[in-house]
């Protein structure tokens, strides 16, 4: 996690914008406790990085909970694999750093560092919103919180370390 939190002081190398989709299986209830499995992909539009690749997509493993609910998710590393554009991917794994509330929105942060694959070493922030009231009222149903969806922004920044190249 420190290396994680010493590279996410560098300089962004590429912002990606894009669409969260959450599914629970049993879903959320408010309060109930229950074990569920949380499956979430990210689809993004269009994210170049400076030699052309774009990343298209990001699929998390499936988590298996224990004694989750819509207030007290206990999630915790997730492994993400990272699609790009020309077919390669990328593998990181995703600490949860926090979790608010932001006006009608809960955010949660996740920072980690790609361990595999294209980009290897670089620093990764991935910031994740979804609607409050919706996923409440949802969460009341009988059964609960099943689907999800919001957006998310996923930030690959510079290698720790790392410095501009210098002529001999």
């Amino acid at each position: 996690m420190e290396d994680a939190a010493r590279t996410l002081g560098e300089a962004p190398v590429v912002v990606c914008s894009g669409a969260l989709q959450q599914a629970y299986r049993p879903g959320l209830l408010l309060t109930t406790p229950r074990d569920t499995v949380q499956r979430e992909s990210l689809q993004f539009s269009g994210c170049p990085v400076n030699d052309g690749v774009v990343m298209t997509a990001v699929g998390l493993e499936p988590l298996h909970l224990k004694r989750a609910t819509c207030i007290g998710n206990t999630a915790g590393a997730s492994i993400a694999t990272v699609t790009w554009s020309n077919g390669e991917r990328s593998s990181v794994r995703l600490d949860p750093v926090e979790a608010r509330a932001d006006g009608a929105m809960q955010v949660f942060t996740f920072e980690g560092t790609i361990g595999s694959g294209r980009h290897t070493g670089h620093g990764v922030r991935l910031v994740t919103a979804v609607p409050t009231l919706t996923t409440l009222a949802a969460c009341v149903q009988p059964s609960g919180l099943t689907a999800n969806v919001g957006v998310a922004t996923l930030t690959l920044l510079d290698r720790p370390g790392s410095e501009p190249e210098r002529e001999p």
